[in-house]
């Protein structure tokens, strides 16, 4: 294993113009932090008054709905800006002038008490209010209340009992009884502190603390979608976010979105969704990035190297054969549910398509109908084959998207495969040092695995959106699709139990004919050479959008760890041929070619239907 010391590498440079954006001191931190909370009042401020729409009487487009629909559990006015939503509007306005102001102004006592702030006692802080909001928040919903089921303000009252059934009354319980594990968190970060052995990092790089609070955010978006998911409840809003839909259904709603979501149930949660199903992704992709960047600066910097020597994962950095081992196993949860997925997926559809015969090898084949035996035994319910397809399809997307994640961390300063190991003029791989200036090997660099996570990322969010809404995001204002004529029909017969999968399960047609039957019942209530362009101009950026990035050594880098994980397990036979890995600029120049010769193409097909 390397040192730091040894392994420095003189390419790995921080952007020039990204060094004067590093915050030089606590107080510069501190007030970064202020202005973004002003940006983020304002922000709520402006939804709430301007609800980016042109008519100043309707609430349409998301995240707009979103605030007023939590206006609407309060029991306050929710229509458009209406006195109790300006009266919040103005209330965030002036958090956000007050916030600005603190974090412009500079007082000649400022760097004297700043010094004195520490990380832990910052932390302290954080604990304590969190606490208060929790706490605030629980003793509203007991004994001022919220908008029920019956459109009423009803008290949830409050009851600790946590191993009883989920009520309102335990929500509330919940958030007080959180609310005083918050408060003593922080007197016990008071007295111990929060500085010492492996968090002292905190205390000398605000990037390290930036990457732990975006996957921390991020954390948060996935516990809400999964409550979203798993809490399925109409007839609970309080509990399920089903407040949202029931707003979407009320006076106050806009008839545009009255009209959608009494054709699309569950249009409001369905946006909150994807929402934080984008945003999580996000926030957790950042944050990695963030922390990556930090190791290979503390790589550059004499003084972190020196405070961070015995931190394992900047070991890891230097470790080759642990990463190897780890992109190995982690390649292996990648493919192995995509395989199980698609081969359920693929034989269902055999069968479908051959229902009818009776002689051959497909006479009297049977659908593979397999349950979710974990998920039923945690949370008591009954999944079908189509519970089991999406969740190997979303964990596949997960496990893929983590591979350039880790290999970010792992790569932000050496490759398994440098010119020291000698596997790269064994394999006849060429990878150029032409990649960017600022980490990474000669050409696996941190933006380099960063735009490949999103890029992969979007392998979780297209299985897991259609797994909630079978047509697609165009569903929510397909009115007029029969998909959704039978399930408004469902909806209307009985509103107050109706589950958000049920026309997103997987039928007996098989999951690709499925997709096939739906989406194009759906599509011939548009222009149909509208909606096939559209679907053609984003495969072309995703092909030109992965030549751009995966052609530059990264999977070749895969294909050498898949490579020495067969021969391992004695399958070394696998995988001869190795292509050579395009430069920066060979991949723009192909990636840039590629775009305007497909984008041409399309226009000109556009122009012929």
């Amino acid at each position: 294993m390397a040192t730091a010391d040894a392994a420095f590498n003189p390419r790995a440079q921080v952007f020039e113009w990204f060094k004067d954006k590093v915050p030089a001191t606590r107080g510069a931190v501190l007030k970064a932090h202020i202005n973004h909370l002003g940006m983020v009042a304002g922000f709520v401020s402006f939804v709430l008054v301007h609800h980016l729409s042109w008519l100043s009487d309707q609430v349409l487009f998301a995240p707009t709905p979103i605030f007023y629909a939590r206006l609407y559990q309060l029991g306050l006015d929710a229509s458009a800006r209406s006195a109790d939503a300006l009266m919040v509007a103005r209330l965030h306005l002036l958090a956000a002038i007050i916030f600005w102001i603190i974090g412009h102004i500079k007082t000649p006592r400022e760097d004297e008490f700043l010094k004195n702030v520490s990380f832990g006692k910052t932390l302290v802080a954080q604990f304590h209010f969190l606490a208060l909001v929790a706490t605030l928040w629980g003793m509203h919903m007991a004994y001022i209340g919220v908008r029920g089921a019956n459109g009423g303000i009803v008290p949830t009252g409050l009851s600790f009992d946590m191993f009883g059934p989920i009520t309102g009354a335990t929500l509330a319980g919940n958030h007080v009884a959180f609310g005083a594990l918050l408060f003593l968190g922080g007197v016990f970060h008071h007295f111990a502190g929060f500085n010492t052995k492996r968090f002292a990092f905190f205390e000398k790089d605000w990037e390290a603390v930036l990457s732990v609070s975006a996957q921390v955010l991020a954390f948060h978006f996935a516990t809400v979608v999964f409550a979203m998911i798993i809490w399925n409840r109409p007839d609970q809003p309080i509990l399920s976010f089903y407040f949202m839909q029931d707003y979407a259904l009320s006076n106050y709603a806009a008839p545009e979105i009255r009209e959608i979501a009494s054709q699309n149930p569950g249009f409001l949660i369905k946006q909150v969704i994807l929402g934080h199903l984008v945003f999580g992704v996000m926030f957790w992709i950042g944050g990695v990035f963030h922390g990556a960047h930090f190791m290979l600066r503390a790589t550059n910097d004499p003084k972190l190297a020196e405070a961070l020597k015995d931190f394992k994962m900047l070991k890891r950095c230097y470790d080759h054969d642990f990463q190897k081992k780890f992109l190995a196993l982690i390649m292996f949860g990648a493919f192995l549910p995509i395989f199980v997925s698609y081969g359920i997926a693929t034989h269902n559809t055999i069968a479908d398509l051959h229902h009818l015969a009776k002689a051959g090898m497909f006479a009297n084949m049977t659908y593979i109908n397999i349950g979710t035996p974990l998920h039923d035994a945690i949370f008591g319910s009954h999944g079908t084959v189509s519970d089991f397809v999406a969740a190997h399809a979303i964990a596949g997307g997960l496990h893929f998207t983590m591979v350039p994640l880790w290999r970010m961390v792992f790569f932000s300063k050496v490759s398994p495969w440098t010119t020291k190991v000698g596997m790269k003029a064994k394999r006849d791989g060429e990878f150029p040092c032409l990649g960017p200036a600022y980490g990474g090997t000669c050409s696996i660099s941190l933006v380099d695995q960063f735009y490949l996570a999103i890029f992969f990322s979007l392998q979780v969010i297209a299985p897991a959106w259609f797994y909630l809404d079978g047509c697609w995001m165009g569903s929510f204002v397909a009115t007029s699709s029969e998909v959704y004529k039978q399930a408004a029909e469902l909806f209307k017969a009985n509103p107050t139990w109706f589950s958000l999968h049920a026309v997103s399960n997987f039928t007996s047609e098989g999951y690709f004919s499925y997709i096939i039957s739906q989406t194009t019942r759906m599509f011939k209530y548009y222009d149909g050479h509208l909606v096939q362009a559209l679907l053609g101009a984003h495969f072309i950026w995703a092909f030109t959008f992965s030549m751009l990035f995966q052609y530059r050594g990264s999977r070749d880098e895969g294909a050498m760890v898949l490579k020495w994980a067969h021969e391992q397990v004695g399958l070394g036979f696998a995988g001869k041929v190795y292509n050579r890995a395009l430069s920066l600029k060979e991949g723009k120049a192909i990636g840039t070619f590629l775009f305007f010769k497909m984008t041409v193409l399309c226009m000109w097909c556009l122009a012929m239907v």
